[in-house]
This record gives C-alpha cells, structure tokens and sequence, in this order.
C-alpha cells in the first residue's frame, strides 16, 4: 500500500470544506438539523486530514479547520483537542498559532480576551 500523496490529504480537507458549504446553506434555508449533520461530517473529515497531512505547517491550518467546524458542532471537547494539537506542532507561523489560540480561547468561553 502506498503512502497517501499530498492531493490525497488535499481531496479530504476539500470534502471537508464542500460539507462546510452545505452546512451554510442549509443554515440559511432554515434547516439546522441537516446543517448540524452537515459540520459533523466535515469535523470528522476535516479532522481526519489533520491526523493523516504530513508533517509540515499546513497541518496546522487543517488543525485548526478542524477546531473552528468543532465550534459549530458545539463540540467544544473537539476544538480544544485540535487548537492544542495544531499549537503543539513545530515551525507554525505566527498567524497560524495565533488562529489556533483564537480557536482554544473561544472553546473556553474567552474569545474577548483574545488579543489581535
């Protein structure tokens, strides 16, 4: 069995992303229960992209995806697992880490005391 490739880890988080987009349309329309179903599926695809992307900074991006779909999910156990999986990655960029505590700070109820 071969090594998922990079467009491999890229066609999850995409998938991930699609179910994002329905989420927000069936929000839209009035319809939140098929807009909850919708942010779990993408939450488990999304954070199943972060387990699986390679080591590299990107990660930490997907990581936090994953954090911020947790949020709408109310699974606030998720997006702190994720924000400190993302934030416990080697190389991030500041803007990178700086998201993932906006992500940790709003799982614990503190989004104001994020400083920009």
């Amino acid at each position: 069995m071969s090594t998922p490739s990079w467009d491999d880890h890229r066609a999850l988080h995409d998938s991930a992303m699609e179910c994002v987009d329905e989420a927000m349309k069936f929000h839209r329309q009035g319809f939140p229960q098929a807009s909850r179903r919708m942010y779990r599926m993408a939450f488990i695809r999304e954070r199943r992209a972060a387990e699986l992307w390679p080591p590299h900074w990107f990660k930490g991006v997907v990581w936090r995806s994953a954090g911020w779909i947790a949020l709408n999910c109310g699974q606030t156990d998720n997006a702190r697992f994720c924000a400190r999986a993302g934030l416990a990655l080697d190389g991030l960029p500041g803007c990178v880490r700086g998201d993932l505590e906006e992500v940790l700070a709003a799982a614990d109820g503190r989004k104001d005391e994020v400083v920009a």
